[in-house]
């Protein structure tokens, strides 16, 4: 039987560790302790139980409301000091039981050393055990009563959601990510429409299988650009800023992101901006950066851009 919870200790929350870790990680003991518990979650929820491969630092910061970079450098000092090791929570095996711990084998040494009432206790254990699995039978909501977002996402988009949380590891995360994606912890916000667009994409390009909340939100960004009435080519902006904002609109345009960038997409772009962008460490960088990688693209894009205006 699939296990659904895992062993807390007292004192946890309070370990030491996490003040140690906050300080390599220049960020608060709280922080460390809400992505340890996170990352414990995750790991108990994996199919190899102990491993945190496949944890998505992103779909984390989301939830908490924490850049990329504050929950990757967690996790990287959490393996420096030892908590992590090859891809695993190093005492896993050593703390987490293999099994639930339940009472049927107490129960069956109980009845074997009482026989005078063997049937009377039978009786008993079989009516409560039907009790409780009638009971999480009635407790368990079925995939689509799961989260708020079945009543908002567009219904033809339902199937999709549907046969995503069939596929990924720790369903939760895409339900965090959607969600984030709407609410405008994610910026921009995007309709539910664009979502459900994006999703669908997704799904339909096999990309959900190995869920990845970026590619996601690319996924997303291409579905606004489509529902996006369409205009007449602009000519090449003059001024930096608007420029970057372009390039980066462009990128976004692309379902799956810059790997499925055409050079006959690319001839849209003003040949200036292309210099600007190469500049700036190319597409994939322009892709990859995180909110303070990005910050430092924009400028070197608009020195690079003004450069070739002047």
């Amino acid at each position: 039987m699939s296990m659904e919870w895992f062993r807390s200790y007292h004192g946890a929350p309070f370990d030491a560790k996490h003040v140690t870790i906050a300080k390599r990680s220049e960020t608060q003991p709280g922080v460390s302790c809400a992505i340890w518990w996170a990352l414990l979650d995750f790991a108990s929820q994996n199919e190899d139980r102990g491993s945190v491969q496949g944890f998505d630092c992103e779909v984390a910061a989301d939830f908490f409301g924490w850049t990329l970079e504050t929950v990757s450098r967690v996790v990287q000092v959490m393996g420096d000091v030892g908590l992590i090791s090859d891809g695993r929570i190093s005492n896993w095996d050593k703390r987490q039981v293999k099994r639930e711990d339940r009472s049927t084998d107490r129960v069956r040494k109980f009845r074997e050393s009482h026989q005078e009432t063997g049937n009377a206790l039978k009786r008993s254990e079989t009516h409560g055990n039907a009790r409780v699995d009638k009971s999480r039978e009635e407790t368990t909501p079925p995939l689509r009563a799961r989260g708020g977002i079945w009543s908002d996402l567009p219904e033809r988009f339902h199937d999709d959601l549907e046969h995503a949380l069939k596929h990924v590891k720790v369903p939760d995360s895409l339900i965090a990510t959607l969600s984030a994606m709407n609410s405008g912890l994610d910026p921009p916000p995007y309709t539910w429409e664009e979502i459900g667009l994006g999703l669908h994409d997704l799904v339909a390009n096999g990309k959900h299988v190995q869920f990845n909340a970026r590619q996601l939100r690319r996924y997303v960004a291409g579905a606004r650009e489509q529902l996006q009435p369409k205009q007449q080519a602009a000519a090449p902006p003059a001024d930096a800023a608007q420029a970057f904002e372009e390039a980066l609109r462009f990128l976004r345009s692309i379902p799956g992101g810059y790997m499925h960038v055409t050079s006959e997409k690319l001839a849209e772009v003003p040949s200036n901006v292309q210099r600007a962008v190469r500049a700036a460490g190319g597409w994939k960088e322009l892709a990859n950066a995180d909110e303070i990688g990005l910050r430092m693209r924009r400028k070197q894009f608009i020195e690079a851009f003004t450069a070739s205006a002047a």
